[in-house]
């Protein structure tokens, strides 16, 4: 059945190398192979369930983790807790796959997600560089370049736009028609770009990054691909950013700014690019983030609830960095002492939240901006604090390396 339904539903497409748009009237999605062609169209059907958001757990929720981990959207190890990364993984499915982006798992998300007709994430970068769909819903779908024009195998309406109207097209008749994007794949935060987003603002910042020599993509497009991520990782490490690889309001300010250093200019002042170092802690930093909003519980350690520094032991342990659970313990197993002016993104910060500066009673980890991320027991989750002045500005006692240079 699913072979008969591949082999009527063929689509193959050859669009040149500029980027198209595809307005197809269909009620049902199409399928894409890892190569990002179109191999079938699939029915997009509710099927009763418990519907999972933010602060979920159990695990149903470690179930749906597993499927986007396996389709590519999400990293690290399951959590059974439905935080900010795991939102932000179901975010970046939902989009490649035409479905009201959410971040939920609602019925019709859970009935793709834990099917074997998905879109997975490298099939969809793939897809964004090319031509692009549309479903009845007005959502973008995408498709990739082959070797023949568009040959459709199925009763569908294609938008002309030089008529202005559906033109109705037999089995098997090819329509070729290049038009430049006019519309994005889905609503996108232009505050917050990241990795696999698309829009006219990515081009922008893209055009910026090339001239100050940090984008290095052979030509710019609108799509938030891993050359993008690496030239911002680039230019926030050449400016003293936190490293994220997202280009929030921040990022954008500086990249604008007629106060922008070029990267030959970063380099040539004793900079270093953007390193296998900086990678894992960029990793490190956003595993560690993945937590944000759980719940602080005394002498936790993970998946879920943590204390701070079952918080710390979690987030290094899951890289292979093993010192044990106890602030206390924790500074012991590492080196130097540091100050607050030598901390750099990645190293552990210990803080004394009881006054005098005479034990350690609290721990984090530092983003950088003067920014770090804890368990707090005061607030009752781990969430994002400043160092740079007010209580932790008080209590701070040293930092340590964990990571070394």
């Amino acid at each position: 059945m699913i072979a008969a339904l591949l082999c009527a539903a063929l689509l193959v497409l050859t669009l040149g190398t500029m980027h198209l748009v595809r307005h197809v009237r269909i009620k049902r999605a199409l399928v894409f192979n890892d190569e990002g062609q179109v191999v079938g169209i699939r029915q997009l059907e509710d099927a009763p369930c418990t519907v999972y958001g933010f602060a979920d757990s159990g695990d149903a929720v470690s179930d749906l983790q597993n499927r986007l981990q396996h389709y590519g959207y999400y990293e690290g190890t399951p959590t059974g807790f439905y935080g900010t990364d795991t939102v932000e993984a179901m975010q970046a499915f939902q989009r490649a796959n035409a479905l009201p982006v959410s971040g939920t798992a609602d019925e019709r998300t859970q009935t793709l997600l834990l099917g074997e007709d998905a879109i997975s994430s490298s099939a969809y970068e793939i897809i964004c560089s090319n031509a692009h769909l549309s479903l009845d819903d007005g959502t973008l779908f995408t498709t990739a370049l082959s070797s023949s024009p568009m040959v459709v195998s199925a009763q569908v309406e294609v938008w002309d736009e030089t008529s202005g109207e559906f033109v109705e097209l037999a089995e098997g008749q090819d329509y070729q028609q290049d038009t430049e994007i006019t519309q994005e794949s889905s609503v996108v935060d232009v505050n917050n770009l990241k990795l696999g987003d698309e829009s006219a603002r990515v081009a922008q910042i893209q055009t910026r990054l090339q001239t100050l020599g940090y984008y290095r993509g052979a030509s710019v497009t609108n799509y938030y691909g891993t050359l993008m991520q690496q030239a911002v990782y680039n230019f926030q490490k050449a400016h003293g950013m936190t490293m994220d690889g997202v280009c929030g309001e921040a990022t954008q300010e500086a990249i604008f700014s007629e106060d922008a250093i070029s990267f030959d200019a970063y380099i040539a002042s004793g900079g270093v690019e953007y390193s296998a170092r900086d990678e894992l802690i960029a990793q490190l930093l956003q595993y560690a983030k993945r937590y944000i909003g759980c719940p602080y519980v005394w002498a936790g350690a993970g998946p879920s609830v943590f204390d701070c520094s079952g918080y710390t032991m979690y987030v290094y342990k899951h890289f292979g960095y093993n010192f044990g659970h106890g602030c206390v313990v924790q500074s012991n197993a590492l080196g130097a002492q540091l100050s607050i002016s030598q901390l750099l993104p990645g190293d552990m910060v210990f803080f004394d939240t009881n006054g005098g500066h005479n034990s350690l009673e609290h721990v984090g980890i530092y983003l950088g901006n003067g920014d770090f991320v804890h368990a707090s027991s005061g607030q009752g989750r781990v969430m994002i604090s400043n160092l740079y002045s007010g209580y932790y500005n008080t209590n701070f006692m040293w930092g340590k390396r964990v990571i070394p240079l």
